[in-house]
Formats: structure tokens, sequence, C-alpha cells
């Protein structure tokens, strides 16, 4: 009993330490934005940043749980290219899902910054251009990481 204690003390304290490095990054991007005035001219970028954190976390839990079955269950290849028909379904669908997120994102965004502040609809290409390559960049960099 005494091991599975000093285990779990031993994982959470590397649990803490990873999640640290992201919250100290969060913290930093959030200081040089404020700072560099970015807030002031596009106040709603405060606003989308949690939807793209969550819907990145969401579509991203999606791949590597679908990713790890199918590669126990061996209907997938553990690499990038030259892979299954399996696996090129499931990352289509991963791609569709986040361009299917941002456009939803970027509508409800626009809505409640409409709703609330007047009509703002001339900035609902700049949400949606700085939401497509926010997701499409995570995309890029994230999936292939995944594999690895």
């Amino acid at each position: 009993m005494l091991d599975a204690e000093h285990g779990f003390v031993r994982t959470l304290r590397q649990s803490v330490m990873a999640y640290a490095f992201n919250i100290f990054g969060l913290a930093a991007g959030t200081i040089i934005a404020y700072y560099s005035g970015f807030f002031e001219r596009a106040s709603w970028a405060i606003v989308i940043y949690p939807p793209i954190l969550s819907a990145r976390g969401v579509i991203g839990g999606l791949f590597c749980g679908r990713l790890s079955t199918a590669l126990h269950l061996g209907t997938v290849q553990p690499r990038f290219f030259g892979n299954t028909k399996s696996f090129y379904l499931l990352f289509h669908a991963i791609v569709f899902l986040t361009f299917e997120a941002t456009i939803l994102m970027g509508l409800i965004a626009v809505l409640f910054r409409t709703i609330y502040f007047g009509t703002f609809l001339g900035e609902f290409w700049d949400m949606l251009n700085v939401l497509m390559a926010t997701m499409a960049l995570a995309l890029a960099v994230i999936t292939p990481l995944t594999l690895t």
C-alpha cells in the first residue's frame, strides 16, 4: 500500500509540473497581449480564446482516443504517410471538425458581440481569420505530434 501511495504522489507531482508550464505560458501570453495593446485594438480576442482552447482539447482528445484504440486493434499503422484507409478517414473527420468548430465559434462570437455591443458584423472576417489561422496552425502542429 505504501508503494502505491508513493507512486501516486510522484505521478501527481510530475503532472502538476507539466500543467504548470502550460499555465505559465498562458499567463505570459496574456501579459504580452495586454501590454502590447492588442486587446484595445481587438477586444474580441479575449472572448474567443477560451473556446479555441476548449475546441482544440475536445478535437485533440477525440483524435487521440480514436487513434490509440485503432492502434491497439491494429487497424492503423503508427505513421503518417502510407497508412490505412481507416486512419485517413479519421484524419479527414478531424480536419472537418476543426473547420466546423471554427465557423461555429466565429458565428457565436459575432452573435454575442452584436447583441451586447451593437452591430459589429465588419469584425466577423477578422474573427474568422484569427480563428481559422489559430485552429489550422494547431491542427498542423499538434496532429503530427500525436502520431510520434
